[in-house]
């Protein structure tokens, strides 16, 4: 695993890690008719850091999501990857 991936079973980064309270969570939303249709994340400048991203030098953070993992691909400028 990579530094700028997050497992499925990791929902936060460690707290001696740089990251922040283990205890936050987000709320699945869900369309008019309830179906669920995903979910925002937050991941604060710390826990960019932790993952191997420079929030100082990054526009933009590309998700995808493989075999059950979350990479976050750091983006400079017009879409171009570091």
């Amino acid at each position: 695993m990579s530094n700028n991936t997050l497992s499925r079973n990791k929902s936060t980064v460690d707290a001696d890690n740089g990251g922040s309270s283990p205890n936050r969570k987000a709320s699945i939303n869900h369309d008019p008719s309830g179906d669920p249709i995903g979910v925002a994340l937050w991941i604060n400048a710390d826990e960019l850091a932790a993952l191997g991203i420079d929030a100082t030098r990054t526009d933009a953070v590309k998700l995808q999501v493989t075999d059950g993992e979350l990479n976050l691909i750091p983006v400079r400028g017009e879409g171009s990857e570091q």
